[in-house]
């Protein structure tokens, strides 16, 4: 990889890189993403990831997509199946009712460097089971501008019939527990 160095312009980089077992640290994870694998290609300030994979904990994905250092993100990619017990002790989740079944995940992350979006289309693979409830398809769509997430649709159809759905939005603010003075 070439780097030019603009002085008072932005630098520039030029080539190809294969990354192989490479780990990233970043505070939004719950653990670091490891055994990065795949090819990075540089061309002046936009660094385009070619099928990239990586794991964090039990679950796998892979993604692609340019990152451009002056107009931000634009990837996307897959989350292999996972069940809902390798997403709960990922994230350190204690459920507040019994839920099995696996889901895979198609995701986004476009906008600027600062302020992503990210939307996931959470898909069942098989059966998804909460508080004895069989669920035969169910699918959720979010999008997460921080501090807001959205959940653009819900959908879920019970083994006996039925059909739940909905959307909502929680936003997460910074609470001050110091007492005013």
């Amino acid at each position: 990889v070439d780097i030019e160095l603009g002085g008072g312009s932005p630098s520039t980089f030029t080539g190809t890189a294969q990354v192989s077992e490479g780990t990233v640290d970043w505070k939004v994870f719950p653990e670091s993403m490891e055994n990065l694998q795949g090819d990075v290609r540089f061309r002046g300030r936009i660094f385009e990831f070619e099928d990239v994979t990586a794991s964090m904990g039990e679950l796998t994905a892979r993604a692609s997509g340019p990152l451009d250092l002056d107009g931000g993100y634009d990837f996307s990619g897959q989350v292999n199946p996972f069940t809902v017990a390798q997403a709960s002790d990922l994230f350190g989740a204690t459920l507040p009712v019994a839920a099995s079944g696996s889901f895979g995940a198609d995701v986004t992350m476009t906008g600027p460097l600062n302020k992503p979006t990210i939307t996931t289309a959470l898909i069942a693979q098989d059966t998804v089971t909460i508080d004895q409830v069989a669920f035969r398809e169910m699918r959720v769509d979010t999008t997460l501008t921080a501090p807001n997430v959205f959940i653009d649709s819900f959908q879920a159809m019970p083994q006996d019939g039925g059909e739940i759905a909905g959307s909502g939005q929680f936003t997460a603010v910074d609470v001050d527990l110091q007492p005013g003075v």
